[in-house]
């Protein structure tokens, strides 16, 4: 059985232009899903906000994202929202399957 999520619809996610997706972060060595991330508008991962975490609450945004090696970096964006600057090749992403 799938979960099922709501979509966050803040004024951030009307400012990308209304659309989103959720996406598996996974650690690139080991393979392990980190979280559900919901990435709103087009374009590379290069952030992730800590409010848009879906299925995992244990990220805080003020430790270091790790698993085998570390994901990403502790920030506060220029709008005050908590975030981790991904590094790149340290994740991967995937989209989860569609329901037919």
């Amino acid at each position: 059985m799938e979960k099922e999520f709501v979509i966050k619809r803040d004024k951030y996610f009307r400012k990308r232009g209304s659309y989103c997706r959720i996406l598996k972060v996974k650690c690139s060595k080991c393979g392990r899903v980190l979280f559900e991330y919901q990435k709103d508008g087009p374009g590379w991962l290069k952030r992730c906000y800590v409010n848009r975490i879906i299925s995992n609450k244990k990220f805080s945004g003020n430790q270091e994202l790790r698993c085998c090696r570390v994901i990403g970096t502790p920030i506060t964006h220029k709008d005050g929202r908590k975030a981790y600057k991904l590094i790149r090749g340290n994740f991967l992403r995937t989209y989860p399957p569609k329901l037919t």
